[in-house]
């Protein structure tokens, strides 16, 4: 990433991590309705054989179970903050 903002006129990049808890619904039924509606989750399941579909919500359902708590659905999830500086032309 460096090489390509390097590559486009860009200086200074930097890369930060951001931790942060992803809530993913208030419940867990909340939340499978609402992971189960993205559209990332369609396309995985798309081409997918029904009873591969099953097997996979089955899965997506178990993990959503694991992270219920008190506070909702959460999970723990770590991202990227990439700065730069555009060179003078």
């Amino acid at each position: 990433m460096r090489g390509t903002l390097t590559a486009a006129g860009f200086s200074d990049v930097t890369f930060d991590t951001v931790d942060a808890t992803y809530y993913a619904g208030a419940d867990a039924n909340d939340a499978y309705d609402y992971v189960r509606g993205l559209g990332f989750t369609r396309f995985q399941l798309q081409d997918l054989q029904p009873v591969d579909q099953d097997r996979a919500l089955t899965a997506l359902r178990a993990t959503i179970d694991a992270h219920a708590g008190p506070h909702g659905v959460t999970f723990a999830s770590s991202s990227w903050l990439i700065s730069a500086r555009r060179r003078p032309a």
